[in-house]
């Protein structure tokens, strides 16, 4: 294989400065006894280009950029088609479709050891009474009520708490709604079955705004165990396998942030921590960039500001974990599919380079959802790399510290959101 600086190469792609990241290895390096661990991934990740591509039917050392993209795509496009015909190719503006579709999923047996299913939630009667409280003025105007306790009567409560999120805005999420979750404690949450719910076709007009942002048509509600579907027009390529995966992806972050809560339940500033989770407010950019510190954040900063300084500093992103287990599990439900090889995208989220076009240089991801959302948006030309790049961050932390150990350290210091590099002992502890 070519010889490259691996910190040069990693800090291309991860757009740092490779002094900084260099000194980042070499401190993790002591700590934790492995060396050559930039070298190792940098060499893992040449393999894994090789090998995709070799199954791609493209020959790795004489490839472009669009070529590579091309292949990619169209793989995507390939498992779309596939999987759709699988589900008789279902209509994403039918409720009824989606319910068949999210029946199925209920009933893959390899779920089954897996636990997702269930979890601790708010009770319905708490929810009621915040909603009393904190009347949603949007969706009440919307639906043509003038109390709450009309629309409770009369409205699914669990659509109206998914509506809130497209109808009601973040600012008054954020300062109204979830403001009245300081008063919550142990006994406000009850253990119940998540759900999965397609949302009434009269919510699309309200969720178009919210579609556009988010880039996809379905979100879910941690503390209310919730995922929702907005049933949506147009048959877009990709759309399918991106909605798809991102049903597992947030059956995964739910269970993932539901272990939170119930580590939260010992602390005093329970409700606190709680609400910080909730509105995902992370650590503010250091205003030093060489500090001793691994940051933890759960957001994709790059949707809103590629440029957002914390995308270029040592950082621990937990959208990562919930990616890389759906993606694990989609490859094992390919199997069971019978012809779809989903497995081909396996442990592929953190793989990506910079390939030639002409006479200049692009940076291509081999990650599924990077693929299939440029699928989606192919006829607007866009193109994403964000959960490449945060993959790979991860990756750095996981060769150091292990898949298990990283998302153990990142539970034990959620709560200030910062690992120092000081309080880790020299087995990486």
């Amino acid at each position: 294989m070519k010889k490259i600086n691996p910190y040069q190469k990693l800090a291309q792609i991860l757009r740092t400065d490779p002094s900084y990241l260099k000194d980042l290895f070499e401190k993790l390096e002591k700590i934790t006894g492995k060396k050559k661990v930039a070298f190792k991934i940098c060499q893992e990740n040449q393999l894994k280009i090789f090998e995709a591509l070799k199954k791609l039917n493209l020959d790795p050392k004489n490839v472009s950029f669009s070529q590579a993209l091309d292949a990619l795509i169209s793989k995507a496009e390939s498992d779309d088609y596939l999987l759709r015909k699988y589900f008789n190719f279902p209509k994403f503006s039918s409720a009824l479709c989606w319910q068949k579709v999210i029946k199925k999923i209920k009933s893959f047996k390899i779920l089954e050891s897996l636990n997702l299913f269930e979890g601790y939630f708010l009770k319905e009667k708490v929810f009621e009474a915040i909603l009393k409280k904190a009347p949603p003025r949007n969706i009440l105007k919307f639906l043509g009520y003038r109390k709450v306790s009309s629309l409770l009567k009369k409205e699914n409560l669990f659509e109206i708490l998914s509506a809130l999120r497209f109808a009601e805005g973040s600012k008054w999420l954020n300062h109204v709604f979830l403001s009245e979750y300081q008063k919550i404690k142990k006994s406000d949450f009850e253990k119940r079955e998540v759900k999965i719910i397609p949302l009434s076709r009269k919510w699309q007009k309200l969720a178009k705004a919210f579609i556009e942002k988010k880039y996809h048509n379905i979100s879910h509600l941690k503390e209310a165990g919730i995922i929702y579907i907005i049933p949506e027009r147009g048959d877009a390529s990709g759309k399918f396998l991106r909605d798809f995966s991102l049903i597992f992806h947030y059956l995964f972050e739910i269970s993932f942030y539901n272990k939170l809560f119930q580590n939260f339940f010992k602390k005093r500033n329970f409700a606190s921590l709680f609400i910080k989770t909730l509105k995902g407010e992370d650590p503010k950019p250091p205003k030093k960039a060489f500090e001793d510190k691994i940051l933890i954040i759960q957001r994709y900063y790059a949707k809103e500001d590629p440029y957002d300084r914390r995308l270029f500093l040592a950082h621990i992103n937990s959208e990562v974990f919930h990616w890389k287990k759906a993606i694990e599990l989609l490859a094992q439900i390919g199997i069971l599919l019978g012809n779809l090889d989903l497995a081909f995208w396996k442990d592929l989220g953190w793989v990506g380079d910079y390939f030639k076009e002409n006479s200049s240089e692009a940076l291509l991801s081999f990650d599924l959802i990077d693929n299939v959302m440029s699928l989606v948006k192919e006829k607007e030309g866009i193109k994403y790399l964000y959960h490449h790049q945060e993959a790979l961050w991860n990756k750095i932390f996981e060769e150091f510290f292990g898949k298990e150990k990283l998302e153990e350290l990142v539970a034990k210091n959620w709560e200030k959101k910062i690992i120092f590099l000081s309080d880790l002992t020299e087995k990486g502890k």
